[in-house]
């Protein structure tokens, strides 16, 4: 771990950014990287450099103790953070932060504001791609690389929801169909076959695989079903990752996005 905070203005080396509002969202600590105006006061576990004051003593320590006493009912405001290219900046909060590490707890609340480079017109493209998702489904913990696989997912819930409440019908998707995914995913070792990929994105790939490549694939199929055809496929000559378009365009997805995305 570095014993430096890493500062946002020096990140974007003064090129000019947008930023979109994300919301309240419960995030991991580990991604809280940097500051938007105190990298140089303080240290890598958000504790200040110099000598405390009694006064500051005292503030941090009644903090650290609410933060130890979270789980019985003490009350937290969440921090503010801006997220770009998947770390976290503090906007206000440190002190929390600082708390939040001393008792080792894994996550916080956070009102997030993305930041998006001008001129990088992917990233808006795909940050807008995925606030569109989030509204539209209210799922908030589906992470891509590609873009365009959000507007694939939503197609995917959409005809399976039939004529009940969308949302509801996302939540349930998200938990009796994505996670048992993801694990089915884990389980046979995709991750270590498609390095840096992330699991929604494997998990877009194999879909799409057996919707555009396997003519004799019926929709009602689990995913397991559907993953070890492609597994299969991807072990036969003639579906080398070499010659599956597809799996080409993976790769090229994979050598444009190497910084991981909220």
């Amino acid at each position: 771990m570095s014993k430096s905070l890493k500062c946002f203005h020096e990140e974007l080396q003064s090129r000019q950014y947008t930023t979109m509002p994300v919301g309240l969202r419960v995030i991991e600590i580990n991604r809280i990287v940097g500051s938007l105006d105190k990298c140089e006061e303080l240290k890598r576990d958000f504790r200040p450099r110099r000598r405390l004051t009694r006064k500051e003593r005292h503030r941090r320590t009644r903090m650290d103790r609410m933060f130890e006493s979270y789980d019985s009912g003490s009350s937290l405001p969440p921090i503010d953070v801006y997220l770009y290219r998947g770390e976290y900046y503090v906007v206000d909060g440190h002190r929390r932060v600082a708390s939040a590490l001393s008792v080792r707890r894994e996550f916080i609340d956070a009102n997030v504001t993305e930041v998006v480079l001008s001129a990088d017109r992917r990233s808006q493209e795909g940050a807008v791609s995925r606030r569109a998702f989030e509204q539209e489904t209210g799922l908030t913990k589906v992470r891509l690389a590609n873009e365009a696989g959000y507007r694939f997912l939503a197609r995917e819930i959409r005809e399976s929801s039939g004529q009940g409440d969308f949302k509801t019908a996302a939540r349930d998707w998200y938990s009796q169909v994505y996670l048992p995914a993801c694990r089915a995913l884990q389980h046979a070792g995709l991750p270590e076959m498609f390095p840096g990929m992330r699991e929604g994105d494997l998990f877009v790939m194999v879909l799409r695989f057996q919707r555009e490549l396997d003519s004799g694939f019926e929709r009602g199929g689990d995913f397991e079903t559907l993953l070890a055809r492609f597994l299969s496929a991807r072990s036969r000559r003639r579906w080398s990752l070499r010659r599956c378009p597809l799996c080409r365009a993976a790769g090229r997805l994979l050598r444009g996005n190497q910084g991981p995305a909220a």
